[in-house]
C-alpha cells in the first residue's frame, strides 16, 4: 500500500514538474499553451465552445490590429500632407510677399519716373520763357517742385531767373538748391 501510495504521489509530481515547466515556458514566450489547453478542454461536454470562441476573438483581435495599422499609417499620411501644405503656404506667402514689394516698387517707380518727366518738360519750358516770366510761373508753383525744376534748368538760364524774382523768395530757392 505504500509502495502504491509513493507511485501516484511520484506520478503527481512528475506531472506537476512538467505543467510548471510548460507555465514557464508559456510566461517565457517560448510556446503558446492557450490553444492547446482550450483544445483539450473542448473535449469536455459544455466546454465544446470554448476553442472556437477563443479562434473567433483571435481572428477579432488580428482585424482589430490590421485597422489600427491602417490607422497609424492614415496618420501618418496626413501628417505629412499637412506638413507639404504648411510649407506650400510658407512658400506662397513668401512668393506673395515679393509679388507685393515689386508691384510697390514698381508703383514708386513708374510716380517717380512721370514726375521726372514733369520737371523735365517744365524745366524746358521755364528756359524757353523770358526771366520775368519764368520767374512768374516758378513761384505759382509748389517750392519743391519748384526746387527741382529750378535744378533742371541750364546753370545760366536759372541765374537769370533768380534774377527776376524777388531777393527773398531768389534766396530761398537758391539757398535749397546749394544744400544737399
Amino acid at each position: 500500500m505504500l509502495r502504491y501510495l509513493l507511485g501516484i504521489i511520484t506520478a503527481f509530481l512528475f506531472l506537476a514538474s512538467i505543467c510548471c515547466l510548460l507555465y514557464i515556458f508559456d510566461q517565457g514566450g517560448v510556446i503558446d499553451l492557450k490553444p492547446s489547453v482550450l483544445a483539450g478542454l473542448s473535449r469536455f461536454p459544455g466546454w465544446e465552445d470554448v476553442f472556437e470562441a477563443y479562434n473567433i476573438g483571435r481572428l477579432q483581435l488580428q482585424t482589430v490590429e490590421e485597422k489600427e495599422q491602417l490607422l497609424v499609417e492614415k496618420e501618418q499620411a496626413l501628417a505629412d500632407l499637412r506638413q507639404e501644405m504648411a510649407a506650400k503656404e510658407a512658400e506662397w506667402a513668401a512668393e506673395k510677399r515679393r509679388y507685393e514689394l515689386e508691384i510697390k516698387r514698381l508703383q514708386l517707380t513708374g510716380a517717380t519716373g512721370i514726375q521726372t518727366a514733369y520737371v523735365e518738360i517744365s524745366a524746358r519750358l521755364l528756359e524757353a520763357m523770358t526771366p520775368e516770366a519764368a520767374g512768374e510761373a516758378l513761384l505759382k508753383m509748389n517750392f519743391e517742385t519748384g526746387v527741382a525744376v529750378l535744378s533742371a534748368v541750364d546753370p545760366r538760364k536759372a541765374g537769370k531767373i533768380l534774377d527776376a524774382l524777388p531777393p527773398e523768395q531768389s534766396a530761398k530757392y537758391l539757398d535749397r538748391i546749394t544744400l544737399p
